[in-house]
């Protein structure tokens, strides 16, 4: 068990789940960490650069609940998730809304919205099939 404190100083009782990176991947993120700690003109600590090796997450949920793999496997499908919404927000240009208006501004995401969907059947369709061997991606933006 593990004891972390919220901002208010009460504690959260919970566990961590720990996974070992792949070897290149691990490499990767201990260059990450060492090149983080030069630019701020600071030693890597050793055991900052042994954790870089390892994808940690914490949960407040019992073994009893939900297994370690599951518990791993929830935060991979969370980080997609992520990820596709980071995607959205640049290809759609997301990042801030143009209407003060709540009805507006809900016309103009549900309009983004039938926009992606367009744009990812339209990639995945021409990824396919592309005569040029170009990444559809690369060619489509949405003003």
């Amino acid at each position: 068990p593990v004891q972390l404190l919220d901002p208010q100083g009460a504690a959260i009782e919970g566990r961590v789940i720990a996974t070992k990176l792949p070897a290149p991947v691990a490499a990767k993120a201990v260059r990450r960490a060492v090149t983080s700690a030069t630019k701020k003109r600071k030693r890597p600590d050793p055991r900052s650069l042994a954790a870089a090796q390892f994808v940690m997450v914490f949960t407040t949920l019992p073994a009893t609940r939900l297994a370690a793999g599951d518990v791993l496997d929830l935060y991979r499908f969370r980080w997609q998730i992520e990820l596709a919404f980071k995607r959205l927000k640049q290809l759609l240009k997301l990042s801030r809304l143009p209407h003060k208006d709540a009805r507006a501004a809900q016309g103009w995401i549900l309009a983004k919205l039938v926009v992606a969907l367009l744009l990812e059947t339209l990639y995945r369709t021409t990824r396919a099939i592309s005569p040029w061997g170009y990444r559809f991606q690369q060619l489509v933006s949405v003003p």
